[in-house]
């Protein structure tokens, strides 16, 4: 769920002309997609470490 979210913030956020026009927004997607991909990469890691199991 987390790599669908940060693709969405990504093709619905990050490349909407709207937001790049305005920094302050950008700058708030850019932080969503950033926390989504440490979220997904967490949650991958947990998941080694479980051996793959669902956390």
């Amino acid at each position: 769920m987390a790599s669908f979210l940060m693709r969405s913030v990504d093709a619905e956020l990050l490349e909407h002309p709207a937001i790049q026009e305005n920094e302050d927004w950008s700058t708030l997607a850019e932080k969503a997609h950033q926390a989504l991909f440490v979220l997904y990469q967490s949650i991958g890691a947990e998941s080694l470490r479980d051996g793959g199991k669902e956390t």
